[in-house]
């Protein structure tokens, strides 16, 4: 069977030399996180028989090249292929290397409709850190630093009408949900923008499954004239579920499907920003939070019914079976609800330096997270960066019960 993704990518990304502009970005940099040696998601013991370990430290190169082209005169070509070496990781000392096609995809573009086609990002919604709707883009686990992050492969079509909306049909390739070609889902947006207001309403289509509707609105307010206000909602529904919850019946946890008949995400919220011409010590400041519910993550309770369970796996030394219940565990899955806010300043004391703090509570549990960052554009083709994440929680609870108590990035990057 042909994978899709390829067949995509060899139809869609014909780069031509004669007007090739090549560029070249280098990011290296080093992870080191604490151990939490009370976690039940990592039973030590256990995973160092299987010749696991989870050291503190580990570090990376990335190097991406990246081409574009024109195709004639009414398209383009993209190309970012990705190069990793990790010399040393977490889990072992032997280097581990690969080579990844992050996006890859042909436009077409003329007055009546624009073609996209082969692996890309098609980000959706507002989200600052929670986006529902966003049914299209493969995202990293926000956890980890360094993971894995690439396109979709996938086609889009889209029509404008007149200056102010269009409509889009798109299709992309899960590699969850599509194993052959008669299980790409039929995705239909219909977009729209007056004035400051934007917003979308779509359905998704697929073999096998419900379909999914859902909107994004947002809206932008100058407040003054170096003060504005965005504010935004999103709400998606569907019928179907992949997740697994654990139940327990007379002490004993399983897992089992979800047994819901119709799941419904939002989130809502808004970011305020401050701009500063008038003084060298800051440019601006940005003010953001967000709440955000979903009815197919687990609750406060399920989530201590999966410990149970991966605790009594790990007591009866069943590998196999702690191996294969990991990955129902998902970041920001554990609760109902969520709030994240966050700060970022701009320019401060020097136009090239920007710090922020960002955190999320899971109010379920009432343990959280927190993201501080800082950066330095030191010229227009090399910047570095320092963040950090900081668990807090009681054993039960999801940021309490994770393998790290914290964990620490530092990053070069080079572009040339």
């Amino acid at each position: 069977m042909i994978r899709i993704h390829v067949l995509i990518l060899l139809i869609a990304v014909p780069v031509m030399v004669f007007s090739l502009d090549i560029r070249a970005n280098v990011n290296t940099g080093f992870d080191v996180q604490s151990f939490n040696s009370n976690s039940g998601l990592y039973p030590q013991n256990l995973l160092q028989d299987a010749g696991v370990t989870n050291q503190g430290f580990d570090c990376y190169v990335n190097a991406d090249i990246i081409l574009k082209s024109a195709i004639g005169e009414i398209g383009k070509g993209f190309l970012d292929v990705r190069y990793t070496y990790y010399p040393k990781t977490f889990i072992t000392n032997v280097p581990q290397q690969y080579f990844n096609i992050v996006e890859g995809y042909a436009d077409v573009t003329t007055e009546d409709f624009l073609i996209r086609a082969g692996k890309h990002f098609m980000h959706w919604g507002d989200g600052a850190w929670f986006n529902p709707v966003d049914i299209v883009d493969l995202r990293k686990d926000p956890l980890s630093f360094t993971g894995y992050n690439q396109g979709k492969p996938g086609a889009d079509v889209t029509v404008p009408i007149g200056d102010f909306s269009s409509i889009s049909a798109l299709t992309v390739v899960d590699s969850m949900l599509t194993t052959n070609i008669t299980d790409l889902p039929a995705i239909f947006q219909y977009f729209l923008s007056i004035d400051m207001f934007d917003g979308f309403v779509f359905v998704d289509f697929q073999q096998n499954y419900l379909p999914q509707y859902g909107g994004n609105i947002d809206y932008v307010l100058a407040v003054r004239n170096n003060i504005s206000l965005k504010l935004y909602s999103q709400i998606i529904c569907k019928e179907n579920s992949y997740r697994e919850f654990a139940a327990e019946t007379n002490g004993i946890p399983y897992l089992e499907n979800m047994t819901n008949s119709s799941y419904i995400a939002c989130a809502a919220g808004g970011s305020l920003t401050f701009s500063f011409t008038e003084t060298p010590l800051i440019d601006g400041i940005i003010i953001a939070s967000e709440y955000y519910y979903d009815s197919e993550n687990w609750s406060g309770g399920d989530y201590k019914n999966y410990l149970s369970y991966i605790g009594m796996l790990s007591n009866n030394n069943n590998l196999p079976g702690y191996i294969a219940a990991l990955p129902e565990e998902e970041s920001f899955r554990n609760s109902k609800q969520y709030i994240y806010s966050g700060i970022t300043i701009q320019g401060l004391f020097d136009k090239d330096f920007s710090l922020a703090c960002q955190g999320v509570l899971n109010i379920d549990d009432l343990s959280f997270v927190v993201y501080p960052w800082v950066s330095y554009q030191v010229n227009l083709d090399t910047s570095i960066s320092l963040g950090a994440q900081m668990f807090y929680g009681s054993a039960g609870s999801e940021f309490g019960s994770l393998s790290q108590q914290y964990a620490l990035n530092g990053s070069l990057t080079v572009s040339f």
